[in-house]
């Protein structure tokens, strides 16, 4: 990605609504990349770049870069995914001043959508309002977008991709505002998804598109789902025990007519 101008602004957290497959761990990256390069002197891929406070007395160098970004586990540690993912936020948190400049990359993606929802828009409220750092965190849950509107010094932009004739197209733009659409379902079919899956993917998409609580639906999708696997369970052990009991019967009757010896009878 090519960067015209970039400003880094002390106290000021971006939110980048991503598409998949669009660019955004590496723009995270350049960035991070730009800062250590600038304040070393160097030359750095823009026209024009800032590195600025807009707190008084607040120099705009940063003291450390901290970055949450990819995916992996360490089995021999017996930490997942989503556990390694969670101990970097936190010395993150632990770690980071109003000098830092912080970098996160879709926070709460390794547990359910509302688990993670809650943490990634608690992890940027604690980055904004608590620690005072800069910020680029990017995210899939666009209800994030939200934050724009609530905390002061978060604005909000998003990488564009364009529909054609022939499939997706990503721009490699970042672009202020907030886009809606994430595009995974293309990713999947240019990825060789079958094409009886992306059809019913975007079947399920469309109906989750016209209801206006998601939230709501999801949790009611998921009482019923527990409720009807409870009641699975309940009805397999039963069946269990009662071909056990039967089985329990025929041997005992095998038994006594001479065919099995019972152990503990």
């Amino acid at each position: 990605m090519r960067l015209s101008r970039l400003v880094m602004l002390m106290h000021y957290s971006l939110i980048i609504i991503v598409c998949s497959y669009a660019g955004k761990s590496t723009f995270l990256r350049q960035n991070a990349l730009i800062a250590i390069l600038a304040q070393a002197g160097s030359f750095v891929p823009a026209l024009n770049a800032s590195i600025v406070s807009l707190i008084v007395n607040i120099s705009g160098i940063v003291d450390r870069v901290f970055a949450r970004i990819g995916a992996s586990d360490n089995l021999v540690q017996y930490q997942s995914t989503f556990m390694s993912e969670m101990l970097e936020t936190a010395f993150i948190l632990a770690q980071a001043t109003d000098k830092s400049l912080v970098v996160v990359d879709e926070i709460g993606r390794g547990t359910s959508m509302l688990d993670g929802l809650s943490i990634a828009w608690s992890v940027i409220e604690h980055l904004h309002s608590a620690i005072n750092c800069r910020t680029l965190a990017s995210t899939h849950y666009h209800q994030l977008a939200k934050l724009a509107e609530i905390l002061p010094y978060v604005d909000c932009y998003h990488v564009t991709a364009k529909n054609e004739r022939d499939g997706i197209s990503f721009m490699f733009k970042v672009i202020h505002g907030c886009d809606h659409k994430s595009f995974g379902i293309d990713v999947a079919k240019l990825a060789g998804v079958p094409s009886q899956v992306e059809t019913r993917a975007r079947e399920i998409l469309n109906n989750l598109e016209q209801n206006d609580n998601i939230f709501e639906d999801t949790l009611k999708v998921d009482r019923v789902g527990k409720r009807k696997k409870t009641k699975l369970l309940q009805d397999s052990a039963k069946t269990e025990g009662c071909q056990m009991a039967a089985l329990s019967g025929i041997n005992r009757k095998d038994a006594e007519s001479g065919g099995l010896d019972i152990i503990g009878s």
